[in-house]
């Protein structure tokens, strides 16, 4: 603080206080001497308020920059987007270590945990109400008494503790307490779900490279053979309807190749948004968790799916929080102690007093009705929220049992068609040279074939992601992966 400043205001003070011991007449008996005197005085008047008004704001304000004004007002930091985890090559054993990477770097899991800390401090915050509370004021400056002015300061202690409400605050910290429980079981969720969208995001990169390089082989493989079945048919030797059907089968494999080189840059940056940064050349294989699928088919009790539980808590910190309200109307004890004590004569002159402080509200003018209706509204929202919640859990819940059940089938039948595939496309290659097959047939097994392939591929990663959501939405995979904040 100014010593400068100081001074000035002291100065200022003295000189008021002269002018006040000096004078000795009042205002001019005159009509208009006395409008202007009171004008000037309106004006003298207004001009001191602010000349203390800027004076303490620029005395405090300094001293808050100056101090500590950092912890009173903390920057704001914001989330630095070009701050890349740096992930290690995706395959099979990487697995868990680049999806821990990509929640702890998830904006939507650190938001989550910004809130679980926004709980605590409220609890610090709510426990200070039932401790002992303290503090001091000082007062110095001058006293103007009988025309005489003299320096005069003192010093006023108080304190305060609350010894009876009828444990409404315990209710409340009870209550927000539970919320902090819900807090922490919203975190497991927030990054459950973003690890479900890391594995979704990877296992879908590996599926349309992997069918991007079947459309590439196969293509390889037709190529020569529609050329050759193109100049046999200039030369009149085989039919136009055969090649017509041919090309019309290699144009079909080139439609769905167009659309799965979509899918793999649709994928490419749905794969970035879940592991910033990372280098896609690294991605050379799906990632491999073990799930236990009659585990997660078995038994399925709503009650303990986080996203439940989750729920759960926060009805009953709204319960709590409605307990709370109801026992604020009931009487208030606290203890209250105080000592003022003067610079002059501070035995004779010094006061203190110790007792009792007995509050009640007898009428708050419904207030606090108006706060119960409102929780009890929230109740009643919250209770809809997870029925509905409850219901669609249900719904994801059979289609993911359906879905793997028919994934499965899907995939043995596939096996079975393509070792029969490759039967027939070497047969018909053997055939060829002795002329029991045409060069048409080749082609025919070797499309054939190249779609059975792509198809399995496809179900492979179907089931792959079933099975992770409908863990992800039972059990969560925070836990399994050994994730923790």
């Amino acid at each position: 603080m100014s010593n400068l400043k100081i001074f000035g205001l002291m100065m200022i003070v003295i000189c008021m206080l002269c002018a006040c011991n000096t004078t000795t007449g009042g205002p001019s008996t005159s009509l208009d001497g006395s409008s202007i005197i009171r004008k000037d005085s309106l004006k003298e008047k207004q001009q001191v308020s602010d000349y203390f008004t800027t004076l303490f704001t620029d005395i405090f304000e300094t001293e808050k920059k100056e101090s500590n004004g950092d912890l009173l007002i903390p920057e704001t930091k914001i989330l630095d987007v070009n701050v890349k985890p740096e992930f290690k090559e995706f395959n099979s054993k990487n697995a868990v270590v680049n999806l821990k990477l990509s929640i702890d770097s998830n904006p939507r899991v650190k938001a989550t945990l910004g809130k679980l800390k926004s709980y605590e401090a409220e609890i610090d915050a709510m426990r200070a109400v039932k401790a002992l509370t303290s503090k001091i004021q000082a007062v110095g400056g001058l006293e103007s008494e009988n025309r005489s002015t003299k320096s005069a300061a003192g010093v006023i202690l108080s304190t305060q503790k609350l010894l009876y409400d009828a444990r409404s605050a315990d209710l409340r910290i009870e209550s927000k307490t539970y919320q902090r429980k819900s807090g922490e079981i919203s975190v497991l969720v927030s990054a459950d779900l973003v690890a479900l969208d890391a594995l979704k995001a990877w296992i879908d990169l590996v599926r349309f490279k992997r069918v991007n390089k079947l459309f590439s082989d196969g293509f390889e493989r037709t190529q020569p053979l529609l050329d050759q079945i193109k100049s046999v048919s200039t030369s009149g030797l085989t039919d136009k309807k055969s090649l017509l059907v041919s090309q019309r089968q290699i144009m079909e494999l080139q439609d769905r190749f167009l659309a799965a080189q979509s899918m793999r840059k649709v994928s490419e940056e749905i794969f970035l948004d879940s592991f910033p940064g990372a280098n896609l050349s690294t991605v050379v294989d799906a990632p491999r968790i073990k799930i236990d699928a009659n585990d997660v088919f078995g038994s399925y009790d709503l009650e303990n799916v986080p996203s439940i539980r989750e729920k759960l808590l926060l009805m009953d910190a709204l319960k709590l929080n409605m307990a709370g309200l109801e026992a604020s109307n009931s009487p208030q004890v606290a203890f209250r102690a105080s000592v003022n004590a003067p610079m002059d004569n501070t035995l004779d002159d010094g006061v203190a007093n110790a007792g009792f402080n007995l509050t009640y509200d007898f009428n708050d003018g419904g207030s606090r009705a108006a706060q119960v209706a409102q929780v009890k509204a929230e109740l009643d929202i919250l209770r809809s929220e997870i029925g509905d919640l409850k219901n669609k859990l249900k719904v994801e819940y059979s289609k993911n049992a359906i879905n793997y059940e028919t994934s499965l089938d899907r995939i043995d039948a596939l096996s079975n068609l393509i070792e029969i595939s490759k039967e027939i496309k070497e047969t018909a290659r053997q055939q060829l040279l002795s002329g029991r097959s045409t060069i048409k047939d080749v082609l025919d097994a070797e499309v054939t074939l190249s779609s059975l392939k792509i198809d399995q591929a496809n179900a492979e990663a179907d089931i792959l992601i079933t099975l992770i959501t409908a863990k992800a939405y039972k059990d969560g995979l925070t836990q399994m992966i050994g994730w923790s904040y």
